[in-house]
C-alpha cells in the first residue's frame, strides 16, 4: 500500500513535455510526513549535510559562525531560506576581496531526481536514524508502482526501481541523503588535489536538491567537472552531468589568450560552447590589445547565470533579466 503512488501529468515548463507528480494516498502521505519529521530533525542534530573538510561561514549551531569555523553546509533544501542563501553565498564568493578572479558553474543534471540510487539513501537513513528505515523500506525498498489514471484506456501503471517519487512529502529529503556522499566525495577530493585554494575559502560547493552551484577557481573547477563525469561515480549515484545545460562564467583572466585557453578546456571536457560565457573584459580585447568599449553593454548584458530563480553576473546582466 504504501509502495503504490497516484500520479498527475504537469507541465515541464514551456518544453512540451510533461513531469509525473505523485499525489499519494493519505496513509502514505501520513506515513511520508512521520519520517521526514523524524529524519530531517536527525540530520540537523547530526551535521549530516555539512562537510567539516572545506571551510566555510555556516556552523551547525545557528547557521553562521565566525571566520574559523571548519564546517561549510554543502546541501540548502532544508534550510530556511535556502535559495537565497545560496544566491547570497554566490554573490560573496565572486567579490571576494584580494582573491583571484573566480569561476562560476550552475549545474544540470540528467533526470537526476528519477535516477538517484534508493539503495544509497536506504543506507544512508538507516545510518542517521534506524527507526525510520521500516517505513522508508515498504516505500522505496523494492519496485514501487505509480498508478496514471489519465489515458485513454483507462488506468496505466509505471513501474518504478530508481529514484524518488516527485511530489512525495519525503522524496527531496531522500534524494538529498542519497546524494550527500557524492557532495563529500567531491569536498574531500578537492581539499586533497587543492588544500591551498579549500584552506582559502575559494571553493563554494552549495546545492539545493540536486541543483548545484559551484564558485572554484579554474583548475579546481575543471576537477570537479572531471569527478562528476566519472562513470563509476554516476553509476553509484545516478547523478549525471548534463554538458549542454547550466551556465559557467568564467572570471577575469590576465589576458584574451589564457581566457580562449581556458574556455577551449571546458570545451574539451564536453561542455557546450554557448553555455560558456568568458569575462567581458576579455571577450573586449581587440587585435591590436585594446578594449572594444562601443560593445561593452551588449556584451556585459551576456555575463550572468540563473542561480535558483534568481540572477549572479554583471550589472547589466542583472538589469536586464530583471526588465
Amino acid at each position: 500500500m504504501l509502495a503504490m503512488n497516484e500520479i498527475i501529468a504537469l507541465p515541464k515548463g514551456d518544453t512540451g513535455d510533461v513531469r509525473p507528480i505523485g499525489i499519494g494516498n493519505t496513509y502514505r502521505k501520513i506515513a511520508s510526513k512521520v519520517v521526514y519529521n523524524k529524519l530531517s530533525a536527525a540530520c540537523a542534530a547530526k551535521g549530516f549535510f555539512y562537510s567539516d573538510v572545506l571551510q566555510g561561514r555556516f556552523s551547525r549551531k545557528d547557521g553562521y559562525c565566525d571566520e574559523g569555523e571548519p564546517f561549510q553546509k554543502t546541501q540548502h533544501a532544508s534550510s530556511v531560506c535556502g535559495i537565497e542563501t545560496i544566491v547570497h553565498l554566490t554573490n560573496m564568493a565572486l567579490s571576494m576581496p584580494g582573491v583571484p578572479p573566480l569561476d562560476l558553474y550552475t549545474i544540470d543534471a540528467r533526470n537526476a531526481f528519477n535516477q538517484v540510487d534508493r539503495l544509497e539513501g536506504l543506507l544512508q537513513a538507516a545510518h542517521i536514524d534506524r527507526g525510520c528505515l521500516p517505513l522508508i523500506r515498504a516505500m522505496y525498498l523494492e519496485e514501487s508502482s505509480s498508478a496514471f489514471y489519465g489515458c485513454e484506456d483507462g488506468v496505466r501503471t509505471i513501474t518504478s526501481r530508481a529514484g524518488f517519487h516527485q511530489g512525495d512529502v519525503l522524496g527531496s529529503l531522500m534524494f538529498c541523503i542519497s546524494a550527500q556522499p557524492l557532495i563529500n566525495h567531491i569536498c574531500e577530493s578537492v581539499m586533497q588535489h587543492f588544500p591551498e585554494a579549500a584552506a582559502a575559502k575559494t571553493v563554494k560547493i552549495n546545492f539545493y536538491v540536486d541543483d548545484g552551484t559551484f564558485v572554484a577557481p579554474h583548475d579546481v573547477m575543471k576537477h570537479i567537472i572531471e569527478l562528476l563525469q566519472d562513470a563509476d561515480l554516476q553509476r553509484r549515484f545516478g547523478y549525471i552531468l548534463n554538458p549542454a545545460k547550466g551556465a559557467y562564467l568564467l572570471g577575469r583572466c590576465p589576458n584574451r589568450e589564457q581566457a580562449h585557453e581556458r574556455m577551449d578546456s571546458l570545451i574539451h571536457l564536453g561542455l557546450a560552447p554557448d553555455i560558456i560565457r568568458m569575462h567581458p573584459d576579455n571577450e573586449l580585447v581587440t587585435a591590436d590589445g585594446g578594449l572594444d568599449e562601443a560593445r561593452r553593454s551588449d556584451v556585459e548584458r551576456l555575463y550572468g547565470a540563473k542561480v535558483l530563480g534568481s540572477y549572479v553576473g554583471s550589472d547589466a546582466y542583472i538589469s536586464a533579466q530583471l526588465r
